[in-house]
C-alpha cells in the first residue's frame, strides 16, 4: 500500500503528464487534489501557477505565486514567473523588483535578464532593455528570443539596420519560428524603403 507521500506523488506525476498532453481541467483538479492533501507541496503548487498562467488566469497565478515565494524566497525560478505574470497584469514596475532579484540570485540565467527586459520595454526604458538582452545573449548566445526581443526595440528605437541584423540571427537560430518571419517582415521594409532613390 502507498504511503500518503508516495500517493502524492503518484498524483503529482499524474497530472504533470496530463497538464503536458494538453488535458488542462483533468491536471488541474489533481493538481488541486494534491494540495488538498498538502497546502505546501511546492511543485504542484508551481505547476498549477504555470497551468493558470497559460489559461490567461492571471490573477490566480499570482495568488499561488505569492505563496510559493513566501515559502521559498530564494527561488528565483518562482520570482521570475511572478514577475511575468505582473507584467501581464500591467505591473511592470511593480514586476522589476522580482526580475532584479531572480538576477541577483541567478545571474547565469539569460531567461531572466529577457523576462526583464520585456518589462524595461513596456514601461518605454528602451536603452535599459537593450542592456539587458546584450546581457542575456552574452550570457547565452543561441537564444533566439533574445535576438528577437532586441530587434523590436531596435526597430522602435529607428535602427533599422541592426534590427534586421538581429532578426535574421533569431532565425538562423529558429528559422521555423513564425513571430520571427513576421518581425523580419516589419523590420524589412524601412531597410528598404530606405535604399530606394
Amino acid at each position: 500500500m502507498l504511503s500518503e507521500q508516495s500517493l502524492l506523488s503518484k498524483h503529482f506525476e499524474e497530472a504533470l503528464m496530463l497538464h503536458r498532453q494538453g488535458q488542462i481541467e483533468e491536471a488541474s483538479f489533481l493538481y488541486a487534489q494534491v494540495l488538498s492533501q498538502d497546502a505546501h507541496h511546492a511543485i504542484s503548487q508551481h505547476h498549477l501557477s504555470v497551468l493558470k498562467y497559460e489559461q490567461g488566469d492571471y490573477e490566480a497565478a499570482l495568488a499561488l505565486q505569492h505563496q510559493l515565494i513566501e515559502n521559498h524566497p530564494r527561488k528565483a525560478g518562482y520570482l521570475n514567473n511572478r514577475g511575468n505574470t505582473l507584467v501581464r497584469l500591467g505591473q511592470a514596475a511593480k514586476a522589476l523588483d522580482d526580475f532584479d532579484q531572480a538576477i541577483h540570485i541567478d545571474p547565469q540565467t539569460a531567461e531572466f535578464r529577457v523576462n526583464r527586459a520585456n518589462a524595461l520595454a513596456s514601461l518605454d526604458q528602451y536603452e535599459p532593455a537593450i542592456s539587458d538582452l546584450n546581457q542575456a545573449i552574452d550570457l547565452s548566445p543561441g537564444l533566439g528570443m533574445a535576438y528577437a526581443n532586441r530587434a523590436n526595440l531596435f526597430h522602435s528605437t529607428a535602427r533599422h539596420a541592426q534590427a534586421l541584423a538581429d532578426i535574421e540571427q533569431a532565425l538562423s537560430l529558429e528559422p521555423d519560428n513564425p513571430q520571427f518571419h513576421y518581425n523580419k517582415g516589419i523590420s524589412w521594409r524601412p531597410c528598404d524603403a530606405a535604399k530606394k532613390p
